[in-house]
């Protein structure tokens, strides 16, 4: 018969601080999936709102000097969009029996000797874990979130139902605005040449409001379709297309990022699953063109209302963890993205 009195010693609740500081501020500091690139908001107030700028370059500024008569300048446009952000949790639990015949079966053996670091470890485990699904999350509802009742995705798929996306609800509406151009693909294998024609397509129609910001602040956010056959048409190909694909950083080091004219290419591995999971398109050839921070996140850091524990339920030998806190996740101008998708109606 096994012995439980392993799971008699977790019963673990974190205050709103703690819960900041184990598991809210390592999702936001965190880079994975270019979160780092999108603007990050740390704040809502207490209707969960937060007023949305873009930090522009600053141009414009000089007047002729006349008394009582001063023109003023703004340095930042703030738009009147707000990012609004949902109370969610995560709830997760772990029977014993998984344990077993695993890495953690020797977590399992010495906590029932009484060892607390392995106590430590456990919990830890969880915490990260915990941390990993918060920041996969987050990049997902950040495209494909949609919090319409009557959307098939959200009804059938509560992952999805916390948020709006990029692609499920802004950018449908965005195209048939005529705000957002959208270059065509396909939903079938690209031929060769094609991905660097949509690349170039998609700077090319970029809207006006783009071209104030460098290069260098932009960034192409491309499907794993669309990027691999991106590459492939780099490696086949003789053009000399503005492509460079070894960077070298001070120290010599290459560090292997893609660049179209000084704009940064970044892969989205993420879009490929979801899109073939939920949205029946094994082939996604989808790309966003935009100014970096331009997409907007956050975390409500200081919450009052955060909280975690983690603690073990003998009546069915599982550990299990709750978190509750506050996310959101949002646009800032409309006029300042150029996309590619195989559907006029984007998605």
């Amino acid at each position: 018969k096994k012995n439980y009195k392993m799971f008699e010693i977790i019963n673990i609740n974190y205050t709103p601080q703690q819960t900041r500081q184990l598991l809210l501020q390592p999702s936001y500091d965190s880079t994975a999936d270019a979160l780092n690139l999108f603007q990050r908001v740390g704040w809502f107030d207490e209707e969960g709102k937060y007023k949305l700028y873009q930090d522009t370059t600053s141009q414009n500024l000089i007047r002729l000097a006349k008394s009582c008569k001063r023109t003023w300048s703004s340095l930042t446009n703030i738009w009147e969009r707000c990012i609004s952000s949902a109370r969610v949790e995560v709830a997760i639990k772990q029977c014993y029996d998984e344990f077993e015949c695993t890495v953690l079966n020797g977590w399992v053996n010495n906590l029932e000797q009484g060892d607390a670091i392995y106590s430590a470890e456990l919990r830890q485990y969880m915490l990260t874990k915990i941390q990993q699904g918060i920041n996969r999350d987050i990049n997902r509802a950040i495209f494909f979130g949609t919090m319409d009742s009557t959307d098939p995705v959200a009804a059938a798929n509560p992952d999805f139902n916390y948020a709006n996306g990029l692609w499920t609800v802004h950018f449908p509406k965005l195209v048939a605005e005529n705000i957002v151009p959208n270059v065509a693909t396909s939903a079938s294998a690209l031929t060769s040449g094609q991905a660097v024609t949509i690349l170039r397509a998609m700077a090319a129609q970029a809207p006006t409001a783009m071209r104030s910001f460098s290069n260098a602040e932009k960034s192409f956010f491309l499907s794993s379709a669309l990027y691999q056959a991106l590459q492939a048409d780099i490696e086949t190909s003789t053009f000399n297309g503005g492509f460079a694909t070894q960077i070298y950083s001070p120290d010599g080091v290459a560090t292997g990022q893609l660049y179209y004219q000084g704009i940064k290419v970044i892969e989205m591995p993420r879009w490929d699953e979801v899109f073939a999971a939920d949205f029946a398109t094994p082939i996604a050839n989808y790309g966003i063109l935009t100014v970096d921070k331009n997409i907007a996140w956050g975390i409500k850091l200081a919450d009052s209302g955060a909280q975690t524990r983690i603690w073990t339920n003998q009546d069915d030998d599982t550990l299990r963890a709750v978190s509750k806190f506050r996310i959101g996740c949002d646009y800032v101008a409309g006029n300042m993205f150029s996309i590619a998708s195989p559907v006029a109606d984007v998605i």
